[in-house]
């Protein structure tokens, strides 16, 4: 991600990352919008709320599996809540099952970007 916004590891940690409990293990910064939480990596425009994320391309394997986390698949509720703040859930291109399970398998330890 560092290199795809083209900076130093350093500088992507000092400005985005925090260290978790786990040795060696990063995660991004959050920033609250109105009582939520967005990735620090997220714009959203104050007009229309849509919202780019800025290192799109290089998107980590927990990033690129959102909205299909497991919390989002229990039920038709959670499917409903998460996309209150997605725009993406209802809209847009279908994902096929294979896809989605595909990136899921990919996915390590839920909620620990690496």
């Amino acid at each position: 991600m560092a290199k795809h916004l083209g900076m130093s590891w350093e500088e992507f940690a000092e400005r985005y990352a925090r260290p978790t409990y786990e040795e060696g293990v990063w995660e991004l910064l959050e920033v609250e919008i109105d009582g939520a939480y967005d990735c620090v990596l997220l714009d959203r425009c104050e007009t229309t709320g849509v919202t780019r994320c800025r290192a799109h391309q290089a998107r980590p394997a927990q990033c690129r599996t959102w909205p299909f986390w497991p919390e989002n698949l229990e039920d038709k509720e959670s499917w409903w809540q998460a996309g209150q703040a997605c725009e993406g859930i209802g809209r847009g291109r279908l994902i096929p099952l294979r896809v989605i399970q595909n990136d899921l398998a990919d996915t390590p330890d839920w909620g620990v970007p690496r």
